[in-house]
């Protein structure tokens, strides 16, 4: 940047602006574009990782209910009986008719 008149040996190419507002205003226009682009991009992860993980989310539902009919077309059923009543008076004619000592 060259505040006064001078004499420049620049590269073939270069681009000169005459003022420095315009320079401003040039730099100002390329950060909101380049900010605006940033944007656009995380705007499009979000939308991705959105997709991923509601396909995730509706794969895992799947899965779970699968599961749960396995489960429920494997499920034996198990039977528990209450144990028996004690014949007490049976017990104590056992243990004293098998006391031989």
């Amino acid at each position: 940047m060259v505040n006064k008149r001078s004499i420049l040996d620049l590269p073939e190419g270069t681009k000169v602006v005459p003022s420095l507002e315009e320079y401003k205003k040039l730099q100002k226009a390329s950060i909101y574009a380049s900010l605006n682009i940033e944007n656009k991009n995380l705007q499009s992860y979000q939308d991705k990782q959105q997709s991923f993980d509601n396909s995730l989310a509706i794969e895992l539902i799947k899965e779970t209910k699968r599961n749960t009919e396995a489960v429920k077309r494997n499920k034996t059923s198990i039977k528990v009986e209450s144990p028996k009543q004690i014949d007490f008076e049976h017990e104590l004619f056992r243990l004293k008719n098998t006391d031989w000592s």
